[in-house]
């Protein structure tokens, strides 16, 4: 029977400790404590489900009772223990067994046939009357009897046809090593597959970057026959000369400014002597040194743009610049 709000109730099993013809047999060392039921006495109906044997075993497992289970003699809790409960488990899930170890005096009573059964003791509401802590359904003991309660439950000393059947090893061991021989050949085509894919990968991204440069190179090729179309309408217009063609297609203002006067240089040497007259470099010289000055102050300005700006300023400059061309 349980204990209800720490009230001590025994719960008698039908642990016989001798066959049931009396033949004395060996020690059983694992005995079944309870089992799940509904149950009838003088404290009402009781019911033990599987939660109840889970918290049991959990709070075996977790020492909540502070000392030692024992197995004691007709409920007796302050004599001696005939055996401790060293480990709680569930069965069949529905049966709460637990290994013991006998005491010398526990082994001679039971040889001595005094007792035949075990009786579990416990609580529903178990509170530890130190800390005030509650752990619910706590095995609290159990004692030898011989006026069982609990029917129909594994005796405790019994042949070993009696004993719940082990659970029979199945397993295929061939079938275990052959199916991992599987699995290393599909990992190894896995694997394979695999490196196949990031070499297609890499192919693809070279291909890649192959056919990158090629339209790079192609639009770099179209933008070169376009200036070069635009230069030669600009020649043919009179508004450039040949020796401007590679500075212009470079994007290089300052040579391709350097160059203007050059088809007139020849032409105009007479005119530009030591005797007074500016050289041609000096008049080029101070238009590109202005322009520079103004794209230093404005950087949103370009060279072109800054030379056009600095002629109109300057009309004399821009005079003696226009010669060049005339």
């Amino acid at each position: 029977m349980p204990y209800a709000n720490n009230t001590l109730r025994t719960a008698p099993s039908i642990h016989s400790f001798y066959d049931q013809d009396n033949n004395q047999i060996h020690l059983n060392p694992e005995i079944q404590l309870l089992r799940i039921g509904t149950f009838n006495d003088s404290f009402g109906e009781i019911t033990i489900d599987i939660n109840d044997l889970e918290s049991m075993v959990k709070n075996f497992d977790d020492k909540v009772r502070r000392v030692d289970i024992a197995m004691d003699i007709g409920h007796d809790t302050q004599g001696e223990a005939i055996a401790w409960l060293k480990r709680l488990y569930i069965v069949n899930n529905s049966e709460l067994w637990s290994s013991v170890e006998y005491t010398p005096n526990g082994k001679r009573l039971i040889d001595e046939r005094s007792f035949r059964y075990v009786s579990a003791e416990f609580a529903f509401e178990y509170t530890d009357n130190e800390t005030g802590a509650t752990f619910g359904p706590t095995i609290f003991g159990c004692a030898a009897t011989n006026r069982p309660f609990v029917k129909d439950m594994q005796v405790l000393k019994y042949k070993e046809i009696n004993m719940p059947a082990p659970v029979k090893d199945t397993t295929d061991v061939t079938k275990i090593l052959t199916d991992m021989d599987a699995m290393k050949v599909q990992m190894t085509e896995m694997s394979t597959k695999l490196t196949e894919q990031e070499t297609k990968s890499k192919k693809l991204s070279d291909d890649l970057e192959v056919q990158i440069k090629k339209n790079i190179e192609l639009v770099d090729k179209n933008k070169a026959i376009e200036k070069k179309k635009e230069f030669d309408e600009k020649l043919h217009a009179g508004l450039v000369c040949e020796a401007q063609r590679e500075a212009y297609m470079k994007d290089d203002m300052v040579a391709f400014i350097s160059n203007i006067m050059k088809p007139n240089l020849e032409a105009k040497s007479t005119n530009f002597t030591d005797d007074g007259k500016e050289k041609v470099g000096d008049v080029q010289d101070e238009v590109i040194a202005l322009a520079k000055e103004k794209v230093k102050a404005d950087t949103k300005l370009t060279l072109s743009e800054a030379i056009v700006h600095v002629l109109k300023e300057k009309p004399a400059l821009s005079k003696k610049y226009n010669e060049l061309f005339n």
